[in-house]
């Protein structure tokens, strides 16, 4: 997913208190603007997509929830992933 795609669920992520870690200042997304992604943040974005997606889908959770991104689908988003790219974009540009 694109970096703008990411920094507009961002504002919608701290309203709903998600990913605090990841929007830090020491977090994924900090070190995403400045450009700094390295072997690092890429095995830590690694891990935390695994385990989450695997947890997800073994409970069964939906990431959207009356017409809205679940919590968990806005902190994958902190990481940039989301399994609808297309659809979190509508939804952000209809004033989420």
């Amino acid at each position: 997913m694109s970096l703008a795609l990411a920094k507009r669920a961002e504002k919608v992520a701290a309203a709903r208190g998600v990913s605090k870690v990841a929007r830090s200042p020491r977090g994924f997304m900090a070190a995403w603007k400045r450009g700094e992604i390295d072997d690092y943040w890429c095995r830590r974005r690694a891990a935390f997509l695994k385990r989450h997606v695997a947890q997800a889908a073994q409970s069964g959770e939906v990431m959207w929830k009356n017409g809205q991104p679940t919590r968990r689908h806005l902190a994958l988003v902190m990481w940039a992933w989301t399994p609808t790219p297309g659809r979190l974009a509508a939804w952000l540009r209809k004033g989420a």
